[in-house]
């Protein structure tokens, strides 16, 4: 019996595709190196050298929505089209192709199967090889919104999955959450406090405006006057019970709120001054409105 293959190591993570920020175009990723000291992560791609490489950090995301966008940056790496698969696929499917600028410039991007044009297989020897033309509609790069025909051979099909399947990535999204919970809760304390002692001050502004000059509350005007005020719960109706009823309070209080009369089409026009007064005082005040 042939020995066993040889089992996987544990942190060997599925190849990942990336979308540069520098082209948008995607490229398979060959290393992705997290450094936990310095809050960083290194996207190195495949057959491409150290210059080539982007790096990004912990500070560069602002809000959870920024962390988001990056991370669907990454995606499993796409797979080729095989030609025995062309009959899978069908209209609107979206795919991964290959936009030939020149030579020496060829990228991915994705794109949806527009059209098919089926024709007959061909065979060499055992390979099978596809002879249909399909219109992709591209939805990135430079050719965004248009359409090109092409083959299979530059069609690739976008696998399921999570990219944060890989662990060093899954580490940095993690440190880069917390780096965000932390900023804005620093951000948002003072504003709290702020905001509390706005209203504090606002309230203590309220406070002194609506407070009478004697500091001794005053009752609300209304149709009835306040048993507590006068001693009894009556209501005022002509000149002289209103009269009768301010001597009996004046003869039990040395002071009264004359504020606290309620003032009635049938008074007889009684002046309303929010002031304090004294018993003779506001005896001659009654006379003075009574005349």
């Amino acid at each position: 019996m042939p020995p066993p293959p040889p089992p996987k190591k544990p942190n060997q993570n599925p190849l990942l595709d990336f979308r540069s920020i520098r082209d948008d175009a995607w490229y398979t990723v060959g290393r992705l190196i997290f450094s936990k000291r310095n809050g960083s992560l290194t996207v190195r791609f495949l057959e491409f050298g150290a210059s080539d490489d982007e790096k990004f950090n912990i500070r560069d995301f602002k809000s959870l929505k920024e962390l988001d966008d990056f991370v669907s940056r990454f995606r499993p790496a796409c797979v080729q089209i095989q030609d025995e698969e062309c009959k899978n696929l069908k209209r609107l499917v979206y795919v991964c192709a290959l936009l030939e600028e020149s030579e020496q410039d060829r990228k991915f991007y994705n794109g949806y199967i527009e059209s098919i044009h089926r024709a007959p297989h061909s065979h060499k020897g055992r390979e099978e090889i596809c002879s249909c033309e399909y219109v992709v509609g591209w939805l990135e790069g430079p050719k965004a919104k248009e359409t090109e025909q092409m083959r299979l051979d530059r069609i690739c099909k976008i696998p399921p999955g999570s990219a944060l399947s890989d662990h060093a990535l899954e580490c940095f999204v993690n440190m880069s959450r917390a780096q965000i919970d932390l900023v804005s809760d620093g951000n948002h304390v003072p504003a709290k406090k702020e905001v509390l002692s706005r209203v504090q001050t606002r309230s203590n502004c309220l406070s002194q405006k609506s407070s009478p000059v004697s500091k001794k509350p005053s009752l609300a005007k209304s149709e009835f006057t306040s048993a507590k005020s006068f001693g009894r719960s009556c209501k005022v109706h002509t000149k002289n019970k209103e009269a009768t009823l301010l001597k009996k309070s004046l003869q039990g209080n040395n002071v009264i709120n004359v504020e606290a009369i309620v003032k009635d089409k049938n008074l007889g026009g009684i002046s309303m001054t929010p002031e304090v007064h004294t018993k003779n005082e506001e005896a001659t005040l009654l006379k003075k409105s009574l005349q």
